[in-house]
């Protein structure tokens, strides 16, 4: 009696399904933009199990990703479960509201303030004017090589945290809520709130 290939041993560890927007398919629920209703569709036709996921990750437009990660909620997957990336958001659509400040209440940013950097072990102090840059704005024109990539707050490489006074962010799209809690920022969207702040990049 012959072997089962391993795709057809293990054929209950991965599904994959092509749902196409521009592409006509045999079968109507796989056509179109993936949304709620098709998700909840797939969901109750036993094609999907969002339940019994470990993790569920969604990339795409930011509005499929907004349909998505609510449909995911409302299907009884744990908020934490759920993880997405975004690498601009939709045209006209509304950011989010600027996080309360680290280590602290929301305030209104401060037209000058010290900031320090620390970045492999190195500390380095720089005036920030938030009323008109961001840490990682006033950084770079003070010549300090800090780790950014998008600048928009979506990335996360940006990411430090902050051990000595306080910071509002203008945006956040990448950190998760356990982070903000740990004191954690964007450099690319925090905007010291007090005379003083110390930012450490190093921390993890």
């Amino acid at each position: 009696m012959p072997t089962a290939i391993p795709q057809d041993r293990y054929t209950h560890c991965f599904t994959l399904l092509h749902v196409l927007d521009e592409e006509i398919q045999d079968v109507e629920i796989m056509n179109g933009r993936l949304d709620a209703e098709k998700l909840e569709t797939l969901a109750a036709h036993g094609l999907i199990d969002p339940k019994s996921a470990d993790a569920i990750y969604i990339c795409g437009p930011e509005p499929m990703i907004r349909a998505a990660s609510a449909a995911m909620l409302a299907l009884g997957v744990d908020e934490e479960r759920v993880k997405f990336e975004l690498f601009t958001p939709a045209p006209g659509a509304a950011a989010p509201k600027p996080a309360a400040a680290a280590n602290g209440g929301a305030a209104p940013a401060k037209s000058a303030s010290t900031v320090d950097i620390i970045l492999d072990g190195a500390r380095r102090s720089l005036v920030v004017d938030a009323s008109a840059d961001t840490v990682l704005t006033a950084a770079m024109r003070a010549g300090l090589d800090i780790p950014y990539s998008c600048a928009g707050g979506m990335c996360c490489t940006c990411r430090c945290k902050v051990v000595e006074g306080e910071a509002s962010m203008d945006e956040n799209y990448s950190l998760e809520p356990w982070e903000l809690e740990a004191g954690f920022v964007l450099a690319c969207q925090s905007r010291p709130t007090t005379d003083r702040l110390v930012l450490d990049f190093d921390a993890q």
